[in-house]
């Protein structure tokens, strides 16, 4: 009970900071400490005693003092038993587990369901394959599971490669027919279009450029890098363009010429003979021709003989030409013409002629006067 006792102040109040005390003596100068370590196979450390050799000990000893070099006396040691005596056995794995193996050789005594990774000399893969008990058979991959952002040094067969593109790089390529040049350059595929770009080896300038599209193909031509002459062929029309010079003190000029199935049958229409027989022609007369007007470049050119003594000289002759445009800018339905020509010993004469796209027709004023002197032998596409 604290009322039972008699209680007093017994430490006062704080006192002001006295003055410093003197310093006391120079202490002796420190030393490095050094932590030893070896191992042994005793708990006195003598048995397979190592400062450096741990493998297969089963003691740990360590002291400390300022000596640099480790010790090799057991007793300055304290020991301490690291490894343990060996565990209990497992229980028996099962025979049924898969063996997986790598190399460029089978495992010999494979079992059933035992799989393997087949290499080339260099450790590349080549194959994985899987033990059916009698032999290794190929296994698939399915690309589905592959995952990988760069392939090196593949082949692939019986592949679909969707929404990829495809990049190719080439140097050092002789063009056909150049003896002493080589170009450089890189063949895209992507977006449903194949392009090739080509550069000089000599001078890094662009050579050519083709395409292959949905379209058609475009194929450019440079010349240290300056555009010459353009191929393009799309929807059934080849477009020619190129730089041409008139004469050696006039500048480049760009021209374009097109081409479709219609001009190229023209052209191989030009020059072919379309009728022949010996035709005033008067009225009654109809010469059919065998290439359209419509289909020639630019229409029939009318041989004209001299004739005398009721047939053909095949010889004094006159040409006319029914031109294609007056079939197809005849907008007046009268589809006849009056040509002019001047064959000796006959003068200066015309003739009167009705036409459509296949047909030459005559009239009755072709067979008079000075007219009938001369008859229509030849039609010619040009």
């Amino acid at each position: 009970n604290p009322e039972l006792y008699s209680w007093q102040l017994v430490q006062g109040p704080k006192g002001e900071d006295g003055a410093d005390g003197v310093p006391g003596p120079k202490g002796a100068d420190g030393k490095t400490s050094y932590f030893h370590t070896a191992y042994a196979n005793s708990i006195d450390g003598k048995q397979g005693f190592s400062t450096t050799d741990g493998n297969g000990k089963s003691y740990f000893g360590q002291y400390v003092d300022q000596n640099q070099a480790d010790s090799t006396d057991p007793t300055k040691y304290s020991w301490a038993l690291f490894k343990g005596t060996d565990g209990r056995d497992g229980k028996d794995g099962s025979d049924n587990v898969p063996v997986i193996t790598v190399g460029a050789a089978y495992p010999s005594g494979p079992k059933k369901g035992d799989m393997h990774w087949l290499t080339d000399s260099s450790g590349v893969v080549t194959g994985y394959y899987t033990y059916d008990g009698t032999k290794w058979n190929p296994y698939k991959i399915d690309a589905k599971i592959l995952s990988a952002e760069t392939f090196n040094g593949m082949t692939f067969n019986g592949v679909t490669f969707t929404g990829s593109k495809f990049i190719s790089s080439f140097k050092g390529v002789k063009p056909d027919g150049v003896a002493d040049y080589t170009v450089h350059g890189t063949t895209t595929m992507a977006d449903g279009k194949i392009v090739t770009d080509t550069y000089s080896d000599t001078d890094n300038s662009q050579v050519t450029h083709t395409e292959l599209s949905q379209f058609g193909l475009l194929s450019q031509i440079y010349n240290k890098g300056t555009l010459m002459d353009s191929a393009q062929l799309s929807l059934g029309m080849l477009t020619l363009s190129g730089n041409y010079q008139t004469a050696s003190n006039k500048p480049l000029e760009w021209i374009t010429s097109s081409l479709d199935a219609l001009r190229v049958l023209q052209l191989t229409n030009n020059n072919l003979l379309v009728w022949h027989g010996a035709f005033y022609p008067q009225s009654g007369d109809t010469a059919t021709i065998s290439t359209p007007l419509s289909k020639t470049l630019s229409g029939w050119l009318i041989a004209w003989s001299y004739y005398q003594n009721g047939s053909p000289t095949y010889n004094n002759y006159a040409f006319t030409l029914l031109p294609k445009a007056a079939l197809i800018y005849n907008t007046t339905g009268a589809n006849y013409l009056r040509v002019t020509f001047t064959m000796k010993d006959v003068g200066t004469i015309f003739k009167v002629l009705w036409y459509d796209d296949t047909h030459i027709v005559g009239t009755a004023e072709n067979n008079t006067g000075s007219l009938s002197k001369a008859v229509m032998t030849e039609v010619y596409a040009v």
